[in-house]
């Protein structure tokens, strides 16, 4: 602390105040060979000596994020091995996982390996995940270090193929006579399907067995909606709703590369039991 005071070391000088800081010093423009344990030893004739440290840390912004792989494609219940990594930083960088937004941390772990020739942190996180069709989207691995001012994140696509998936059959309820009413009918399926058709089973001749989708008589009116991750609503509107309507079964079929389902639904006058 004497040689500090007297200014014997460049970049090292003696506080503005040493009333409540004897052994204080003040390092000017701090750089990496500043970076660990700094020891300060008070000498006393009487007592001996009184020792005391502190770690300096030099903060290291992370270098780039690496991933692998660059894309995920799966089928469900496939289970892969995703890395994330950071080779450099000081202190060690945080590793979070997130999957269309939800924590899946819990299913990763994360090593760290001190990079002795420089004084930094590599951390490397590897994620084990088991693959399911509502995990189409992205993985995102968020990198949290004190230089960042945000945490950065770093995505990778991921798309799930699976065939359509299967819906018991449903029934809509309090449907009114001489009215129109319009059935919504979901469903998930990737790729898209590439088959979608409505059939009929009803008594009446006047209604066509088979209708493809789009489609529009005046009667029966079709339509497919596109949402996201595989998701599609399937639009049937009926215009005045007669006797034979209520009776009859309206059987969807849709089918994509993977395989088929086919979805059932009918009207009722009735109150919803539920």
């Amino acid at each position: 602390v004497a040689d500090v005071y007297d200014g014997i070391y460049s970049g090292l000088r003696r506080p503005d105040s040493t009333e409540d800081n004897q052994c204080g010093i003040v390092v000017e423009q701090a750089s990496n060979v500043n970076n660990g344990r700094w020891t300060c030893i008070i000498y006393n004739t009487q007592y001996g000596a009184f020792v005391g440290s502190k770690n300096l840390v030099i903060t290291v912004a992370p270098t780039p994020t690496k991933m692998s792989p660059k894309q995920i494609i799966a089928y469900p219940g496939d289970q892969q091995e995703i890395e994330c990594s950071v080779t450099a930083a000081r202190p060690a960088v945080k590793i979070t996982w997130t999957s269309n937004g939800r924590d899946i941390t819990a299913h990763a772990k994360a090593v760290e390996r001190h990079n002795i020739h420089d004084d930094t942190f590599m951390t490397l996180s590897t994620l084990h995940r088991v693959f399911h069709q509502d995990y189409n989207g992205k993985l995102e691995c968020v990198i949290a270090h004190p230089t960042l001012d945000e945490p950065d994140v770093t995505f990778i696509p991921v798309t799930v193929y699976f065939s359509p998936v299967e819906k018991p059959d449903h029934t809509f309820f309090q449907i009114k006579l001489n009215s129109d009413y319009e059935v919504i009918l979901s469903f998930s399926a990737n790729p898209q399907p590439t088959a979608l058709m409505w059939s009929f089973e009803s008594n009446s001749q006047e209604m066509a067995n088979h209708i493809q989708i789009p489609f529009n008589n005046g009667k029966f009116s079709t339509s497919l909606i596109i949402g996201d991750n595989g998701n599609y609503q399937v639009l049937l509107r009926v215009a005045e709703i007669t006797n034979e309507d209520i009776e009859t079964h309206f059987n969807l079929h849709v089918a994509n590369e993977i395989g088929a389902a086919d979805y059932s639904v009918m009207l009722s006058e009735a109150q919803d039991p539920i």
